[in-house]
């Protein structure tokens, strides 16, 4: 038994090995002959047969013009492997980090692509399981720094690697393929997919109403003052006068009793994704209307109240990282 299992094993771990050979784990991804690939395509086989059928029929018939119209296409067929490899070779791409995505739409992945040369018909395609197999064609890389965005599709919630990224390209006659493998070490944090449906709520006093000093309370009772936006103050608070005047970007500030804050957990009794999906989409429903929300998950994972899109993402990102093997209590 021992000695019937040992090849399977050993032809995975030549498949992980030369996995490993052929891509590039690093952040940034600059393309040379020590990564890049080229072999014909199946139209540059057929090139080649219409050549050799070309040169025969030459030859048997004693005419001049087939024979040079075949050296003329093999001319073309030895000269398109250089060109093929030097549309892609210098061509360097870094990955930026990318927000937390959900699990039930495609996560756009910006790709920062540096050319010294425009480069034509340039395709990208994610390689792990799930993903389309159409990828991206970009029409042309141009000369200097752009930007590329390319759909990853998550398996579900939860924090994944992106996979392999192939890069590849048969211009200008599609008569060879170069290409070369891309691994971005970088970690993915998928949010539960947003469904409506109930959720636990709490409410807990603020700190004015448990005794604690605080000068000025931002309530919603009488217009107090002009503040300078903060990044995390939501949009209901923008002072639009001022920026329609073009005096800056300033938030309102009231004054009155501060409300309790709010806290969400997920509904007991319901299975745990199904649980997590309803806490993001009354998170996001919630934020988006500038209320100052916190989270209670499973696991001892406390978020405290706030509001803005740091503290939207940080709550995603809490949402994503709860293990799947916990039990509703």
């Amino acid at each position: 038994m021992a000695f019937a299992e040992a090849p399977p094993r050993s032809w995975q771990r030549w498949q992980e090995r030369l996995q490993q050979r052929l891509s590039g784990h690093s952040a940034q991804l600059r393309l040379h002959r020590r990564n890049l690939y080229i072999l014909p395509t199946a139209f540059g086989g057929m090139w080649l047969l219409v050549i050799a059928i070309t040169y025969v029929l030459g030859i048997q018939t004693k005419s001049n013009g087939p024979v040079l119209l075949g050296l003329l296409l093999l001319a073309l067929l030895l000269l398109c492997p250089f060109l093929t490899h030097r549309n892609l070779e210098g061509l360097e791409l870094r990955c930026l980090e990318p927000g937390p995505g959900f699990a039930d739409q495609p996560l756009l992945m910006q790709l920062v692509a540096r050319s010294t040369l425009p480069r034509p018909a340039v395709k990208l395609r994610w390689l792990s399981p799930g993903q389309s197999r159409s990828g991206q064609r970009v029409q042309l890389v141009p000369v200097g720094t752009s930007q590329l965005e390319l759909a990853w599709q998550p398996p579900g919630r939860g924090m994944h690697l992106p996979g392999r990224l192939l890069i590849h390209t048969t211009a200008p006659l599609g008569l060879f393929r170069c290409w070369s493998y891309w691994q971005p070490p970088m970690q993915l944090d998928v949010a539960p997919a947003r469904s409506p449906g109930p959720v636990q709520e709490l409410r807990r006093p603020s700190q004015q109403r448990q005794g604690l000093p605080t000068a000025t309370a931002e309530g919603s009772d009488d217009f107090l003052e002009l503040s300078p936006l903060r990044p995390e103050a939501g949009l209901q608070r923008v002072a639009w006068k001022t920026v329609a005047r073009g005096q800056g970007w300033y938030s309102k500030r009231f004054t009155g009793e501060q409300p309790s804050a709010l806290w969400i957990a997920p509904a007991p009794g319901l299975p745990l994704e199904q649980a997590l999906e309803h806490v993001c989409e009354r998170l996001c429903r919630g934020l988006a209307a500038g209320e100052q929300l916190g989270l209670l998950l499973p696991g001892g994972v406390e978020i405290a109240p706030g509001e803005g899109e740091r503290h939207r993402l940080a709550c995603l990102r809490a949402l994503a990282a709860v293990p799947p093997t916990l039990e509703q209590p």
